[in-house]
């Protein structure tokens, strides 16, 4: 079961011992790897912008400096509702970021490869080109992946 058919390029024939660790810092350092740039979600300067600077805010600023221009302070105290509001704001969305980065690292996707001769479960971003899993396609529950070149499928 070392050699698939229809597949050509490193992973025809491929031999079950996997890459060496060499062949894997070879390709780290090509830049060969599977490492995408996964969004961050809202940065702390865009989630305090976005509580700030809203119309809610923009109309009671109008009104709290048309009171004061009146000579009304006492009038004006509901000024506070603007910082109340934009600091319950911030914090509430600063909780939820810190709370979907830790979930996000406890659902980070893993890939099993075998590399010098061991399978090994490593996550998906450390993957290099020409890594698979030895040729043992298919198993029950994972997924079928390969960096190779398909010359033949038998779908019609």
């Amino acid at each position: 079961m070392s050699e698939l058919r229809g597949v050509s390029g490193p992973a025809a024939g491929a031999a079950v011992s996997g890459l060496t660790a060499a062949e894997v810092a070879q390709r780290v350092a090509a830049g060969q790897t599977n490492a995408t740039a996964r969004p961050e979600g809202r940065s702390t300067w865009d989630i305090v912008r976005g509580n700030i600077f809203t119309w809610f805010n923009l109309i009671l600023g109008v009104l709290f400096v048309a009171m004061l221009l009146l000579g009304s302070w006492k009038d004006a105290l509901f000024g506070w509702i603007i910082f109340i509001n934009a600091g319950i704001g911030i914090v509430q969305e600063m909780r939820a970021k810190v709370a979907l980065d830790r979930l996000s690292l406890l659902t980070a996707p893993a890939a099993k490869v075998i590399r010098d001769g061991t399978e090994q479960q490593i996550p998906v971003d450390q993957v290099v080109l020409d890594e698979g899993d030895g040729g043992r396609l298919g198993r029950p529950g994972g997924g079928r992946w390969r960096d190779a070149r398909v010359a033949q499928s038998g779908a019609g």
